[in-house]
């Protein structure tokens, strides 16, 4: 079977093959990457849910969420450098709308983009720290390490 080292390995691989490959390749390769870890940290967070009835409780950027240690370790690095991804979960905040998100935020902590995994409304409320583009919406000739 493949083990999670293995699967590094060939991730890894085929990042290289893609990044010789152009500027059109390493966009699609660093579009499918990002995708990837939105996924699985969804992934994570609906499996947690499920036999705790809530979501991992709000972290800083960059952090892995405690209650997601054994269900995503490590937490995800985003294929820009010095990005970071952010667990949030504005349930309990006024205004929020009830949203759990993740965003991928800059080096200077601005939201570049974010992933919706729950909200009673709009999922980028106006709040300090919402922003950036929604993930599905975006398109890999769209996303951009700027």
């Amino acid at each position: 079977g493949t083990t999670p080292q293995s699967k590094r390995a060939w991730s890894c691989s085929l990042g290289w093959a893609f990044w010789k490959a152009g500027p059109f390749a390493k966009a699609q390769w660093r579009y499918a990457a990002m995708n990837n870890s939105f996924q699985n940290i969804a992934r994570a967070a609906e499996s947690y849910k499920q036999g705790h009835y809530d979501y991992p409780l709000d972290v800083g950027p960059g952090q892995l969420p405690p209650e997601l240690a054994s269900l995503l370790d490590p937490w995800p690095s985003p294929p820009c450098s010095g990005w970071l991804l952010d667990w949030e979960n504005w349930q309990a905040v006024p205004g929020a709308q009830g949203t759990v998100r993740i965003t991928v935020r800059r080096p200077d902590l601005t939201p570049a983009a974010y992933y919706c995994i729950e909200s009673k409304g709009n999922c980028n409320p106006d709040l300090y720290g919402s922003g950036g583009s929604n993930w599905r919406l975006l398109t890999a000739s769209q996303w951009r390490c700027q």
